[in-house]
């Protein structure tokens, strides 16, 4: 009898002090990270880190700066987690420059120079999960408020849209017989001596909604490049948002393998300064 109530002393004991101590640590004193490194954020904090990353790059165009602050967050690859971001800032309809930076930047990294008239390969479509906006863990850079009066302008890394430039339609390929291309709406933007344009809005539109996409989140591909996942039999409009040719009724068309089998291949589209 003396054992078991000296054990059931003990028992009490330990369940008493491990309820103080989860008491003291979760809700009378929790822990307060200060100054942790950016590989220690939350997911969504790190959003916020490489944002603020991406919207100094392109105010500034300091590639060193922006990779070493990028290396600071451990990405096994900084470039697809700056492009995933990019779409999903897109989806969370958080302003367009947020989305284009970050898209600048991803093309930045991949220091893809590439033709929109050749390559066959294509990356998956990254599906990114909104995560939920949190302020409690603000990641800060050392970007000063005041600045000099004649700033050094840094060579701009990438062409970048023309304010008001109005692209038109250069090529149209409706007929992508490719199954890697299947249902693929391609769009490629280049400026006018034929160079690939990171960070230019795409406007895709069907009879009861639309979508907005940036070039340079695959640019793996070409930094110039965005694409679109087509439903079968409806026809789409696509446009670029500072104004220019629309490019009109474009579905999904009818393809065969040599085993005979159909499928639905994609359609290819290149705009460009007029």
């Amino acid at each position: 009898m003396r054992r078991e109530g000296s054990n059931l002393f003990v028992v009490t004991a330990l369940i008493i002090g491990l309820s103080l101590g989860l008491l003291i640590s979760l809700v009378l004193s929790p822990v307060n990270y200060q100054n942790v490194p950016p590989s220690m954020l939350r997911p969504e904090d790190k959003d916020l880190y490489r944002a603020m990353i991406a919207l100094s790059f392109n105010a500034r165009g300091d590639m060193g700066r922006a990779q070493a602050r990028l290396g600071l967050l451990e990405d096994e690859n900084p470039q697809v987690g700056l492009a995933a971001q990019a779409q999903q800032s897109i989806a969370q309809g958080k302003p367009a420059e947020e989305a284009r930076s970050l898209a600048l930047l991803a093309a930045a990294l991949g220091g893809s120079t590439g033709s929109p008239t050749g390559g066959s390969g294509t990356e998956p479509v990254l599906t990114v999960p909104p995560s939920t906006p949190s302020t409690a863990l603000t990641p800060t850079l050392d970007i000063p408020v005041t600045r000099p009066t004649n700033p050094p302008q840094p060579p701009a890394p990438l062409p970048s849209p023309t304010a008001g430039e109005a692209y038109v339609l250069k090529d149209r390929t409706n007929n992508i017989c490719d199954v890697e291309f299947s249902q693929i709406l391609q769009v490629y933007v280049i400026d006018k001596a034929g160079k690939s344009v990171p960070g230019a809005e795409v406007i895709v539109s069907w009879s009861d909604g639309e979508d907005h996409f940036f070039t340079g989140m695959k640019p793996a591909i070409d930094i110039g490049y965005a694409d679109f996942k087509m439903d079968v039999g409806v026809p789409y409009n696509v446009r670029m948002a500072n104004g220019g040719q629309t490019s009109t009724n474009i579905v999904a068309p009818n393809c065969k393998l040599d085993s005979g089998m159909e499928y639905k291949g994609g359609v290819k589209l290149i705009f460009g300064a007029p």
